[in-house]
Formats: structure tokens, sequence, C-alpha cells
């Protein structure tokens, strides 16, 4: 293998071993009190178009969420601070070298889960994009996160949610309506 690719694969995994690592837009703090509210909902036809590196992704915030840091990143403003980032980098590797790719974090993964250090992780499929679903265990009352790495026509896709910790439960439906929505268009 050409050191470039190996260096890659080295940082993919990397990547995927430190999924408590701060996402690009921190979340802001947990409020002191979190109500039994449910969190939004996507709202039919709330789809925006998100676009980097020539990619074109598309996928629906929920209703009533902002756009903030140039649509990379949403929150929810109701008081409950749930939010997502999203992230897509151009990534020159032959499928074959992404597919390995998501197989390694996927395999870090479940090691971290069996270590205790995540709570779950598995293949996800989303709209034909293979990638890899973590999801953290509630050890800092501020910040739980759910993400999801993919490595899909030459681009790397990964999209963070995070929510505080005691309000998780509420969000990661909304959370993962947010992921199956995610589709990459084709450039034209």
């Amino acid at each position: 293998m050409k050191p470039l690719v190996i260096a890659l694969i080295w940082v993919f995994v990397s990547s995927a071993s430190q999924a408590t690592a701060p996402s690009a837009v921190a979340p802001p703090a947990a409020s002191a009190t979190t109500s039994a509210a449910p969190a939004a909902s996507i709202a039919p036809g709330n789809v925006v178009t998100f676009e980097a590196h020539k990619a074109k992704l598309e996928l629906a915030p929920p209703a009533g969420w902002v756009e903030e840091d140039e649509g990379r990143s949403y929150a929810d403003k109701s008081g409950q601070k749930g939010g997502f980032t999203i992230e897509v980098l151009p990534m020159e590797l032959p499928d074959k070298t992404l597919h390995i790719l998501n197989e390694s974090a996927l395999d870090q993964g479940r090691d971290k889960v069996k270590k205790g250090g995540l709570a779950s992780c598995e293949m996800k499929v989303v709209n034909g994009i293979e990638g890899v679903l973590i999801v953290e265990i509630p050890k800092d009352p501020a910040t739980r996160r759910m993400e999801w790495k993919a490595h899909f026509k030459q681009y790397y896709i990964c999209l963070t949610f995070s929510a505080p910790a005691a309000a998780f439960a509420r969000y990661q439906p909304v959370f993962e309506s947010v992921l199956g929505s995610v589709k990459l268009l084709e450039p034209k």
C-alpha cells in the first residue's frame, strides 16, 4: 500500500476510535432543568442541500431548528439544546479502500463497546451510503453524542449529533430521522 493510503487509513481509524472528541461546533452547555416534552420532529418538505468540496448532501433538519455556521450546523432553540453538525471532505480513494476504512472503524468501535467506551457501534447504510454509527455512553452530563461516519463516492461524510445527556433519549429518534434523510446528490 502507498504511504498516503496508509496515513489516511490511520487518520480514519484514529478518528473513529476518538468518538468522544469535541465536534467542530460545540453544543451549548446543558440547562439546569429539562422538560419532558418531546424534541422537535422532521417536518414534511423541510429538506436542505448542503454543499462542500463539489459534493451536494441533502438532508431534512427538524422543523423549527435554526441553521448555524453557513448550514454546517443546526440547533434546537426550544431550550433543550440538541443539535448536529455536518462535515463533508473529499477523499480520493478507490471504493474498495473506502469499504476497508469503514470495516476497520466498525471493528475498533465494537471493541470499544466491549470495553465499555461506547454504548453502541454498528454499520449503518443510509440511502446507499455505508457508514459507521456510534453512540457514546452517557459519561458527561453536559453532552452525549451520536456520530455517523461514512466514506462514499470519493467523500468522507460525518454527522455529529449532540444533546445534554439527560435529554439524549428524547433527541435520539429525531437524530435518527435526520440521519435517515441524508442523500448524496450526484454532481452535475
